[in-house]
């Protein structure tokens, strides 16, 4: 599903399953300008590069709520969730991303909150190849703030890497 330049968008109810031979696999691409909702879905992707939900990549104002849904990636470097635009709220979730290198969460929004989710990681961490991805590292995290602002509570995150959450390039939290 591709949102882009929509105002009170809702995306609700729906059961989203995407893989990917070539390149990249997004079950939810929210471009900007956009306002809405994403709610109690079941969204799977699969692929080498994974971003379940990916949000406001083409640096326009996106505002997105994001609660009670259901997000898994797999692939070699699986993010369930990418998130840029303006501001963005993640609560209530069940993520989970498993592959090499894993992120349940790679925040670089300006006002994000995240909160009451919870985030499985499973990544092997193997080898030294590029993940594809600007703002993933080599590693498995649950949540990682690659900039941007990050209110960050309530969360229960099971991750085999060596970081739950990490902060590097965040303005604050």
């Amino acid at each position: 599903i591709v949102v882009e330049a929509a105002d009170n968008f809702t995306v609700c109810d729906n059961d989203i399953n995407v893989s990917s031979d070539v390149y990249q696999a997004v079950g939810i691409d929210i471009e900007g300008p956009a306002t809405g909702v994403v709610k109690d879905n079941n969204i799977t992707a699969k692929g080498t590069l994974v971003n379940t939900v990916y949000s406001g990549m083409n640096w326009k104002p996106a505002t997105v709520t994001i609660v009670n849904n259901t997000i898994t990636a797999e692939g070699y470097a699986a993010n369930a969730m990418e998130l840029g635009g303006t501001s963005v709220t993640v609560e209530e979730n069940a993520i989970v991303a498993v592959g090499n290198y894993t992120a349940g969460i790679v925040s670089t929004v300006p006002n994000a909150v995240i909160k009451d989710n919870r985030i499985i990681v499973e990544g092997s961490n193997v080898g030294n190849e590029s993940t594809g991805d600007y703002y993933m590292k080599k590693e498995s995290v649950g949540i990682s703030v690659a900039g941007g602002n990050a209110a960050i509570s309530e969360n229960t995150i099971e991750s085999n890497g060596n970081t739950a959450v990490d902060l590097g390039n965040s303005d604050s939290v």
